[in-house]
């Protein structure tokens, strides 16, 4: 009689990390893709960002135009610069106070609709259950 710590007779061990081989490949591809698609997201928004500060750039560079014409020494560029720093640290901090809100948030939302409740606790054992009865 085989103890319970024996391998399976087909040669594949499972454990509670390692369920399936098939899932383990298709879990490592959702993250490769998801990975993908948060980076493509990236620099999208990083072009979006880029191309907003040219306009605003250009948009001044005009009046420094003008106030560089009329040499009165003061200087030109340093406020534009110290805008779009402000403006860079303001957008930090409102995308890390949102992402860190919003999956509290979005918890009670997506309630109904996960097998198990949302939360920061340790959920290992509400999953256990459903891993164990899978295999």
């Amino acid at each position: 009689m085989p103890t319970r710590l024996s391998p399976r007779p087909d040669g594949e061990v499972r454990t509670r990390t390692k369920v399936s081989p098939q899932f383990s490949r298709d879990l490592d591809r959702f993250t490769q893709f998801l990975t993908l698609v948060g980076l493509t997201a990236l620099i999208i928004g990083g072009v979006g960002v880029a191309n907003a500060i040219r306009a605003f750039v250009a948009r001044n560079r005009r009046r420094c135009h003008h106030e560089i014409a009329r040499c009165d020494g003061r200087p030109c560029l340093q406020p534009d610069a110290a805008q779009v720093m402000l403006i860079a640290a303001l957008g930090i901090a409102i995308g890390s106070v949102l992402g860190a809100a919003l999956p509290f948030l979005a918890a009670p939302l997506f309630a109904t609709v996960l097998p198990f409740s949302p939360g920061t606790r340790d959920l290992s054992a509400e999953i256990a259950p459903a891993v164990s009865t899978a295999s």
